[in-house]
């Protein structure tokens, strides 16, 4: 698997394009090596930062569909969710790692986006909490106490970023906050380093990923609750927000129970990928779900019973990875068959 790059022949990286076109308008300056195999040959698969949660589920899926279907798929290194859904918009994704925020942001043409973009979902493969941390020895308490303290939600244009953005302008003092960005490693380097005052935990299915588990073996932390009200109102802004209750039972490193703010993550595919295609590849996901458990403790939450529990209404299912739900008897009828 490879970053999202140009050979130096090429003359141009994923990074250059974005920062120098925009998120909109960038199709027309790209080369067409690079754009989306939505007609066939190899599916392009849009993950996350590397090693980050969401590159592991991507990369796990595209080696269990290349290994269990007649598909060819390749995933690439990328932002993450808001990116991937901006790049299927501009073609140049098949298939994409995203969030619930991500989608309902992208129907309705919110940022980071600024116009609606045509794009589906294929299946709910985990759940996001990221309850604000703080170190143990912290005088932060409550949320009201991260007034004007350093925080980083992690890359500017992440769904973490959107979602608590949101709920620090709902709270009054977002305009006080110091924000600062990066990937996920480069933010919890910074907070391990006594620069940064509070950053998400990131939990799937409600346990600690690898790097908060990393995080909290050398360093005690504490989380600070978002205050219901706050979440119920960015909720409003963008329904896609999820609200979860962290407890010591999935996170033993805590002493009594946190609210969080979260999404479902979910795989966001180009309206162009055929319904033969998608059936195909949920197929293949869904009825090799044991070889998919093997490869990373993180991908045990991709279950059958929970692949459209989560998946987000008035956004179409592409019609393959419906057909297939549908086969199963976990379809929803409030969802949309694209």
């Amino acid at each position: 698997m490879r970053d999202l790059e140009l050979s130096p022949e090429g003359g141009i990286t994923r990074r250059t394009l974005l920062t120098g076109a925009g998120a909109l308008g960038l199709l027309a300056l790209t080369p067409a090596r690079l754009r989306a195999q939505v007609g066939g040959g190899q599916y392009l698969f849009g993950s996350a930062t590397l090693g980050s949660t969401g590159y592991v589920i991507i990369e796990g899926l595209s080696t269990i569909i290349n290994r269990h279907s007649g598909l060819r798929s390749s995933s690439q290194s990328t932002s993450g969710g808001a990116e991937n859904v901006a790049l299927i918009g501009q073609g140049l994704l098949d298939f994409g790692q995203s969030t619930s925020v991500d989608l309902v942001a992208a129907r309705e043409g919110a940022a980071p986006y600024g116009t609606p973009i045509d794009v589906q979902q294929m299946f709910c493969y985990t759940t996001f909490a990221l309850p604000p941390i703080v170190h143990a020895d912290s005088e932060i308490r409550t949320f009201e106490d991260l007034r004007g303290k350093r925080i980083s939600p992690g890359a500017a244009g992440g769904t973490t970023a959107q979602s608590w953005r949101l709920m620090f302008e709902e709270s009054g003092f977002g305009d006080e906050v110091r924000w600062t960005f990066g990937s996920w490693r480069e933010i919890y380097d910074g907070f391990m380093a006594g620069n940064i005052d509070c950053i998400p935990a990131i939990l799937t299915a409600l346990r600690p990923s690898p790097i908060v588990v990393e995080l909290t073996t050398n360093y005690p932390v504490r989380p600070v609750s978002f205050p219901d009200a706050l979440i119920s109102r960015a909720q409003e802004e963008n329904p896609g927000i999820m609200r979860f209750e962290v407890t010591p039972e999935t996170w033993p490193h805590l002493s009594e129970p946190a609210v969080a703010s979260g999404s479902s993550g979910i795989l966001a595919a180009n309206p162009n990928v055929s319904h033969e295609a998608a059936y195909e590849m949920t197929k293949a996901v869904f009825e090799n779900v044991a070889d998919l458990h093997a490869i990373s403790n993180v991908l045990t939450s991709v279950r059958l019973e929970d692949a459209t529990r989560y998946l987000v209404p008035g956004v179409p299912v592409n019609a393959g990875a419906a057909q297939y739900f549908k086969e199963q008897n976990v379809w929803r009828d409030d969802l949309v068959e694209g």
